[in-house]
């Protein structure tokens, strides 16, 4: 594996990591969570996923448009926040 390789797979883990955690600290603050319960509850419901796998598309969106998909996927997989 070239070093190119390495460097242009970390730039887009880097822009993917960057997203969700401010996509995380904006679903804390606007249902009042820590960040810690936040993670366990997107984890656990899905929420988390939807936004790695689907990054390409929500990351062209608000961060708010995001929040809002992941509250809606954790609902369909029984959260309720």
């Amino acid at each position: 594996m070239a070093n190119n390789d390495i460097t242009s797979n970390n730039a887009v883990d880097t822009d993917i990591i960057h997203y969700i955690v401010m996509s995380l600290g904006m679903f804390a603050r606007k249902y009042n969570l820590t960040k810690k319960e936040t993670c366990n509850y997107l984890a656990r419901h899905k929420g988390l996923q939807f936004a790695i796998d689907n990054y390409e598309v929500e990351h062209q969106l608000s961060l708010q448009d995001c929040v809002d998909d992941m509250r809606e996927v954790c609902r369909k997989n029984g959260g309720i926040v």
